[in-house]
């Protein structure tokens, strides 16, 4: 279960980024990135604010689930923008 939630989360990101600049629409994965960024803050927040061990609940869910998919957006945005480019460059040729 440790290793699929981030798989999981890291696959979903990867898909969004793909997905988001394949189409053109960078603005949805810039938003989807604003969004994930904000998120790990807010988390990192709530785990300074928390007493004891309860704050690892909020380093779990940032660093398992939020970081992932931060980074398969990332990875996937790259790729998708890529292949949009060799697609335009294969029908200029």
């Amino acid at each position: 279960m440790v290793f699929l939630i981030p798989a999981v989360a890291l696959s979903i990101g990867l898909a969004a980024g793909w997905i988001s600049l394949q189409m053109g629409k960078w603005i949805v994965a810039a938003a989807l990135a604003l969004l994930l960024v904000g998120g790990i803050l807010w988390m990192l927040v709530e785990q300074e604010a928390a007493t004891g061990l309860d704050g690892l609940t909020y380093a779990v869910i940032w660093f398992l689930m939020l970081a992932p998919a931060l980074l398969g957006l990332g990875v996937g945005s790259i790729i998708g923008h890529l292949r949009r480019q060799w697609r335009t460059l294969a029908e200029a040729t």
